[in-house]
Order: C-alpha cells, then sequence, then structure tokens
C-alpha cells in the first residue's frame, strides 16, 4: 500500500508515465494558442466584412461607385468587392475550420496519454487538466470538467458556434441580399455556391472538430438526433434560391406559384402583392431586390452644361456625349421617380416595371431599351430618344416628349393620354391599342405608324403626318386635324367623329377645356417650343425634315399645298365612320389578337385593361373604348381571363385579373327598396 502511494505521488509530480503527457500538453497550448490568434483574426475580418457591406447603398449599385473601406479608406471597385470578397472569406472559414480539425485531432492524442498516465478519472487527471492553456477551442476538448460539462461548456459551445457556424453563413447570406437589387445573375450564383460550400464545410468539418476527434466525414451521418440544425440549413438554403431572386432572372420566373405578379400598377403607383397565402408571407420576408432612387440627385449639375458647351462648339452634327452610362445594364423594375438622369445613356437597358414618374430625363438616350409596363407619369423627356425602344404597355400620361424620337418604338397597350408630343418623331411606332386621348401632337410625324385600335380622341393633331400610317379601329372622336395629312393612310373602321379642321386648338376658360383659334402666336410658341427641345446634335434627317414641314405647314398665315384635299379626306372619314357597333365588333377583335399575344405579355394586356375598365388615374380620367356592360366587353374580359388560350395573360397582375373579372360577371344590382 505504501508502495503504491509512494508510486502516484511520482507520477503526479512529473515522472515517465506523465512525460509524454506533458509533452503533448505543451504541443496542444502551442497549438491552441496559434488557433486562437487565427480565430481573432477571423472574427476582425468579418465583423470587418459586414460593416462594409452594410455602407453599400442602392446610389452604389446604380452608380457602380467604389465601396470605400471603412478605417482603411481604401475605395474598392464595387463589382470586384462583391466577387472576391465572399471568395476569400469562405476560403478563410475553410482554413479556420481546417485548424479545428487538426487541434481536435492534437487533442485526441493528448487525451489518450492522459488517460495512460491516470487511469482513474480522479482529482489527479484534473489536476493536470489545469496546464491546458485557457483558450475557447481547445477548453472545450479537453479542459477542466466544467469547461467540457455544464452552464460554462454551453456558453462556451454557444460562443464558438456562433461565431464559426452560424456568423459566417448569416455573413454570406446578407452579402447576397445586398447585391440583390444591382440585378447581376451570374454574381448571385456565385454568392449562392459560395454559400451552399460554406453549409457544406460547416457540415463536414464542424463535427469532425466536436464530435469525432478530428474524423472528417464528407457527408454527416445520419442519426436519430434532432433534426433541426439540417431543417435550419435547408431553410437558409430555400431562402437564397427562392426568396432572395430578383425580378425577371430565371429564378423568379420559375418559383412565379411562389411569389404571384410584382407587378408595378402605374395607375396607383404601387406594387401588387398577391393577399393570398403564401404571397403575403413572402412579401414579409423577401428581401428588398429593386433599386430605390427616389429624388435622387444622380447627375452633377455641371456635367450637362459642359456636354452642352462643347456640343455646340463642336462640328461634328454627330457628335452625343453621355452624363452616365448604363449600357445594357438590368433595371428591371427601379424607382427613379423624380429623379435626375438627365443626358444618361440607357441603351440596351431593362427597364420593364421601371418607375420613372416625374424622372428628369431630358435627352436621356433609350436606344432599343426595355420599358414594358414602365411608368414615365410626367416624366420630363424632351429630345430624348426612345427609338426601337419596347415599352409595350407603358404608361407615359402627362409626359414631356417635345422633340422626342420614338422611331420604330414598341407602345403597343400604351397610354400617351395628356402627353406632350409636339414635333415629336414617330415614324414607324406600333401603337396598336395605344391611348392618344387629349395628347398634343402638333407637328409631329407618324409616318407610317401602326395604329390600329388607337384612341386619338380630342387629340391635337395640327399639322402632323399620318402618312403611310395604319389606322383601321383607330378612334380620332373631337379630334383637332387641321392640315393633319392623312391622305395615304390605310383606313378601315375607323371612326372619326366631329373631327376639327379648321385651324382650331384647345385652350382652357377657367377649368374647362374649350377650342380656341390657332393664330401666329401660337405657331411661334410651337416652334420655340420644339426647337429649344430638339438636340443640338445627333439629329437624324428624318427629326430635320419634321422640323422643316412644322415651319411650313403650321403657318396659319401661309396657304399650305394640298390643304384642301386634307380636309376633304377627313370629311369623307366623317361621313363613312361606322356605327357603334360595327366599330366596336372591329376593336374588340382587334384586341383579342393585340392582348392575346404572347409578345409583350402582360404589359399589352394591362394597358388594354386600363382602357376597357376606363379607370381614374391622377392625371386625367382614362376613356372606356367599350361600354363596359356591354356583351362584347363581357365577352372579351373572359376571354382575357383564360391563359390557357390567351398567352398574352400569362403573368397578368392580381388587381388586373379582378379587373376583368368584375367586367366579365359584373356584381348583381342591389335589389330595389320596398
Amino acid at each position: 500500500m505504501v508502495y503504491e502511494m509512494a508510486e502516484e505521488a511520482k507520477s503526479g509530480e512529473g515522472g515517465p508515465d506523465t512525460k509524454e503527457a506533458e509533452a503533448l500538453a505543451a504541443a496542444l497550448n502551442h497549438s491552441a494558442e496559434r488557433v486562437q490568434t487565427l480565430w481573432f483574426s477571423f472574427l476582425t475580418f468579418m465583423i470587418y466584412l459586414a460593416v462594409a457591406t452594410g455602407t453599400t447603398t442602392h446610389r452604389m449599385l446604380f452608380l457602380e461607385e467604389p465601396l470605400n473601406l471603412p478605417v482603411l479608406n481604401i475605395a474598392l471597385p464595387l463589382l470586384g468587392f462583391y466577387i472576391l470578397t465572399p471568395i476569400i472569406f469562405v476560403v478563410l472559414h475553410f482554413y479556420m475550420l481546417l485548424n479545428l480539425v487538426l487541434l481536435a485531432r492534437t487533442a485526441k492524442t493528448f487525451e489518450d496519454a492522459l488517460a495512460r498516465a491516470f487511469p482513474e478519472d480522479g482529482d489527479a487527471r484534473e489536476n493536470f487538466r489545469m496546464r491546458i492553456e485557457n483558450t475557447l477551442f481547445v477548453q472545450l476538448l479537453v479542459g477542466g470538467r466544467l469547461e467540457r460539462e455544464g452552464i460554462n461548456a454551453r456558453l462556451l459551445s454557444l460562443m464558438a458556434l456562433i461565431t464559426l457556424a452560424l456568423a459566417p453563413v448569416a455573413l454570406l447570406l446578407f452579402l447576397q441580399i445586398k447585391f440583390l437589387p444591382y440585378h447581376s445573375e451570374w454574381i448571385t450564383w456565385l454568392h449562392r455556391s459560395l454559400l451552399l460550400v460554406d453549409l457544406w464545410l460547416v457540415w463536414t468539418l464542424w463535427p469532425g472538430y466536436r464530435v469525432s476527434w478530428g474524423v472528417v466525414r464528407l457527408w454527416p451521418k445520419v442519426t436519430r438526433a434532432p433534426k433541426w440544425p439540417a431543417i435550419a440549413s435547408a431553410a437558409v438554403l430555400a431562402y437564397a434560391v427562392m426568396v432572395a431572386t430578383f425580378p425577371d432572372e430565371q429564378l423568379y420566373v420559375a418559383t412565379y406559384w411562389l411569389h404571384g405578379s410584382t407587378y408595378f400598377d402605374p395607375d396607383n403607383g404601387l406594387r401588387d402583392w398577391p393577399i393570398t397565402f403564401p404571397y403575403t408571407l413572402i412579401a414579409l420576408i423577401a428581401p428588398v431586390n429593386t433599386l430605390d432612387l427616389y429624388e435622387e440627385d444622380l447627375i452633377n449639375d455641371e456635367k450637362p452644361a459642359h456636354i452642352l458647351e462643347k456640343n455646340e462648339s463642336s462640328t461634328g452634327s454627330r457628335r452625343w456625349t453621355a452624363t452616365l452610362s448604363l449600357k445594357s445594364r438590368d433595371l428591371t423594375g427601379v424607382n427613379l421617380s423624380s429623379a435626375d438622369v438627365r443626358h444618361v445613356d440607357f441603351t440596351g437597358a431593362i427597364l420593364n416595371r421601371a418607375n420613372l414618374a416625374f424622372a428628369w430625363a431630358t435627352k436621356a438616350n433609350f436606344l432599343a431599351a426595355e420599358l414594358q409596363g414602365a411608368s414615365l407619369l410626367g416624366a420630363q423627356l424632351q429630345g430624348a430618344s426612345l427609338y426601337a425602344a419596347e415599352a409595350r404597355g407603358a404608361a407615359l400620361d402627362r409626359a414631356w416628349l417635345q422633340g422626342a424620337y420614338l422611331l420604330n418604338a414598341e407602345l403597343q397597350g400604351a397610354s400617351l393620354a395628356y402627353a406632350h408630343l409636339q414635333g415629336a418623331y414617330l415614324g414607324g411606332a406600333r401603337l396598336q391599342g395605344a391611348s392618344l386621348a387629349y395628347a398634343e401632337l402638333q407637328g409631329a410625324s407618324l409616318l407610317k405608324a401602326r395604329l390600329q385600335g388607337a384612341s386619338l380622341a380630342y387629340a391635337q393633331l395640327q399639322g402632323a403626318s399620318l402618312a403611310g400610317a395604319g389606322l383601321e379601329g383607330a378612334s380620332f372622336s373631337n379630334a383637332f386635324v387641321w392640315r393633319t395629312d392623312a391622305r395615304q393612310a390605310t383606313w378601315k373602321d375607323t371612326l372619326v367623329a366631329v373631327p376639327e379642321t379648321g385651324p382650331k386648338g384647345t385652350c382652357f376658360e377657367g377649368n374647362e377645356r374649350a377650342a380656341c383659334d390657332w393664330t401666329a402666336a401660337s405657331f411661334e410658341d410651337l416652334k420655340r417650343l420644339v426647337a429649344e427641345q430638339v438636340p443640338k446634335v445627333n439629329v437624324d434627317q428624318d427629326v430635320l425634315e419634321n422640323l422643316e414641314r412644322i415651319k411650313q405647314g403650321l403657318d396659319p398665315g401661309k396657304a399650305l399645298e394640298g390643304e384642301g384635299d386634307m380636309a376633304k379626306i377627313w370629311a369623307a372619314r366623317k361621313r363613312e365612320t361606322p356605327t357603334p357597333e360595327v366599330y366596336e365588333k372591329s376593336v374588340v377583335n382587334l384586341w383579342r389578337q393585340l392582348g392575346c399575344s404572347a409578345e409583350g405579355a402582360p404589359y399589352v394586356l394591362h394597358g388594354l385593361v386600363v382602357q376597357l375598365n376606363g379607370l381614374a388615374t391622377p392625371y386625367g380620367n382614362s376613356i372606356p373604348r367599350i361600354p363596359i356592360q356591354s356583351d362584347a366587353a363581357k365577352a372579351r374580359a373572359a376571354a382575357f381571363l383564360d391563359e390557357a388560350h390567351c398567352p398574352g395573360a400569362h403573368g397578368l397582375s392580381e388587381a388586373d385579373k379582378a379587373r376583368l373579372k368584375k367586367i366579365a360577371a359584373p356584381d348583381a344590382p342591389p335589389p330595389p327598396k320596398p
């Protein structure tokens, strides 16, 4: 007995049985210190990256401004930051977790040596553990009993889990969400892929550290343990892939059943979120996925002034300089309402469902831009170019488009009610089913424009050219058509009611519209207005010819060759105007072909629904083209609701569907009171 006590004392004082444990304890402490230092570095980088990401604004994403790193005050390219830093972060996280696995293997060797030195798990073994460094990750493995069990162990485990498993995944998701409004599909997929890789690293390396003493499994072992970690990981991935999407990306289109329509309704200026489950839930948890630049001053005032001075001093007639180039950018759903985007180059940009209401966009270039379903209510677009722009179903009510260039623009189903289009060039524009009610088109050129089924009720067309235009099913009710040349237009079932062929124009007497004489002063005002808005440079020959035609054709003091023949055409068409029933049938057939066409869905149909419904807008009432209670209107509304046979209705907003349902099956009138 005395011998055994002596041997135990000898071992406790560093005898031969503890030398291996002491050596391994020293090696373990060294590894633990290195891991602790690496952990502090990882935490610092993670926090720094989170702060830098949090400073990203919508303005920076729109302008692609460099991201200024906090403290260091170093400017990094925006795209470079969102491409490289997530990759570097995942690599660093991988290295950190790998070091924890190596630490666990060293700890396992130490634990085995400790068991050999102290076979009994008593005070001697516990006292020897006190030689281990007080660092988080090694204490969790081979520290004292309180650090391995009980409340201390739970607190240490929670700290390790948050900093090395949960926070990294949350940061990667945060990076994706902050960059989402930029609308880069491949970069967003890079973020999703890195998130998946990081989750896989956590599931493979973290158990290797905490559970299996450094033994790593490529795939987690299936056990009967609680499945909450797996459920949480699946939820994060589902959120990143199915909820954190941006409009019109492939995943967004594929998950239409989940989020429904988020169509921007230009009539009320609101997003149309469906109010049924699961749409309401998605609306609550979905991140912001479009840029919001309401009333942003995006252009330095010195730039347009410098450009104007430079252009006017240039001898090249084709010169045009942009204040900002946004060529081919995906800006779907962007909110530029009341923003300053003068002279901005939007060539080929995607602006579907964008909100540019009251935007300051004079002389901006929208060449071949996609503006389907966009709202440009009251926008200042004087001298702007919308050459070959796709603006089906767009709302341009009250827009200022004097001298604008809309050659071959796609404007089917668009609304241009009350628009200011004096001297605008709309040659070859496709305006089928469009509303130009009350539009000011003095001196405008609609050469070979397609106006089938369009409404030009009360439009001011003095001196406009409709040569070669297709006017089948169009309405010219109460239009001002003095010197409007439609001699070579195509007519069929065209409604011409009460046309004003004399030198008259619209004026206001108090709050009431009235017909006033077209005078020399009116002519001079128009010339000055158009001359001020047409760009001094980069002017196409078509525009120059149109300006010359205005000078010759709208002077009331000079006779115009062929003026009598122009008036006779309108008088003849007035006599031959179809009956309401014939006109209604013609418009319904035209609208059926137009609204149910897959091209431009659902934007064209939305524009037609507005006209069919006769909805009130903040800028004047839309004039119903067809009486809402008529059988033709009910039949047409029912046909539009049949998506199986009407491809143009695919993606139609819930609000538009409700409007069509109300027309197709109106509420029964209340019973008479007794």
